[in-house]
């Protein structure tokens, strides 16, 4: 006779994990818009290196990024954004 375990998962943990996963997709969905406009800003400006665009696209935080948006949206050259954001 084969033993029948059930467990029982509360509903209130999965709609806290959907939850959760729906804000986070948010965030992310919002930081990659962030990071392809800052790039886009930069380009409009020359070359963005591998390096810059690596340290954009690894940085993951929100308000980090909406302030190198607005810099990148008012910066003169890719040196002067570098400065800006403190990048050598």
């Amino acid at each position: 006779m084969k033993k029948v375990v059930k467990t029982f998962i509360d509903p209130a943990l999965i709609e806290q994990g959907v939850i959760k996963g729906r804000i986070e997709g948010e965030i992310k969905g919002k930081n990659d818009g962030l990071i392809e406009a800052i790039l886009e800003n930069l380009s409009e400006l020359g070359v963005v290196s591998e390096e810059l665009s690596e340290t954009i696209r690894l940085e993951n935080n929100f308000v980090k990024l909406k302030n190198w948006s607005k810099i990148s949206a008012r910066s003169n050259s890719i040196d002067d954004f570098k400065r800006k954001i403190g990048m050598k």
